[in-house]
């Protein structure tokens, strides 16, 4: 018969207990069938993210929340290999400092992204990842990690297989967005170089499907048939010299203009060499013709 355990959520709360006790209370908790804790899994859950997610406000030092991020790795790969595969409700905060650490140098970095892998692969945890916005930032911060090593070789087998997991996740919530003037203006803002520059330096390799798959990013925001009319306006607007035409909507323009800042190499922002970046959106421009160009001349 279990043990009703009470003062758990106290001791867990208590800051005159250093953060290694609390870790092996919280460790100990969770694997015991004998300690009972309503919703035991959200609970603990949430409080070590709660202790990441204000480590500043709490003054939790760097080998504590190394210690934490292992914890929760643990935590997360024991939903994984258990037999229940029931919900757990926990806070989207998971989201945020998973998001937010991501793509950051720092020893426990591969706890981090361990973690976020864990968590998507979980049947139990993975829904906490519905949102747009959650996922659009992950996939943007995936990317600058991943495109920040000079050689594919260099980039972890761990960073490809989170972009093979959340890739068509992503996919999935961005076609069904109810604003795809948003999508637009996002995957112009956080998406569009990272992937250009996947999809360009993963070509005629083993990664190659999954450069593919990128690209789906950018074509399935750019082409989407809620923007017809508003590139026919463009078009218009830079055709004509009237004053009186019609402006085109400024998603559209901002689109373009950040095209012709790669093509120029007048954009740094990327932290790649700005050749490279070039050189993807020529290519990209190419085989997009050549497709074109096929199509109306089969």
């Amino acid at each position: 018969m279990a043990t009703i355990t009470t003062g758990i959520y106290r001791h867990l709360k208590d800051r005159t207990r250093s953060i290694g006790d609390k870790l092996k209370l919280t460790k100990l908790v969770w694997k015991s069938h004998r300690i009972f804790l309503q919703n035991k899994e959200q609970v603990l859950i949430d409080f070590l993210t709660g202790l990441i997610f204000n480590k500043k406000r709490f003054k939790v030092s760097e080998e504590d929340v190394c210690n934490i991020w292992r914890t929760l790795c643990q935590l997360f790969q024991s939903t994984l290999s258990g037999k229940s595969s029931k919900i757990i409700i926990i806070k989207p905060s998971i989201c945020q400092v998973i998001n937010d650490n991501i793509h950051q140098p720092c020893d426990y970095h591969h706890y981090v992204v361990e973690c976020c892998l864990n968590l998507l692969q979980s049947p139990s945890l993975s829904h906490v990842y519905n949102k747009y916005e959650q996922l659009s930032t992950l996939l943007c911060n995936i990317l600058k990690l991943a495109m920040r090593s000079d050689s594919l070789d260099d980039i972890d087998e761990s960073q490809w297989k989170l972009l093979k997991i959340v890739l068509p996740k992503y996919l999935q919530v961005q076609r069904s967005h109810p604003n795809q003037k948003l999508v637009f203006q996002n995957t112009t803002d956080k998406l569009l170089i990272q992937t250009l520059l996947l999809w360009n330096r993963t070509r005629k390799t083993s990664y190659e499907d999954i450069g593919d798959e990128a690209l789906k990013v950018i074509k399935t925001a750019i082409f989407n048939k809620d923007h017809v009319s508003s590139y026919s306006v463009f078009l218009q607007s830079i055709k004509s010299d009237n004053a009186d035409t019609t402006q085109p909507p400024k998603y559209i323009e901002n689109f373009f203009t950040a095209v012709s800042s790669g093509l120029s190499n007048k954009t740094s922002q990327t932290g790649v060499p700005l050749e490279r970046l070039r050189t993807a959106i020529q290519i990209y421009i190419y085989m997009e013709n050549k497709i074109k160009k096929t199509s109306n001349n089969p």
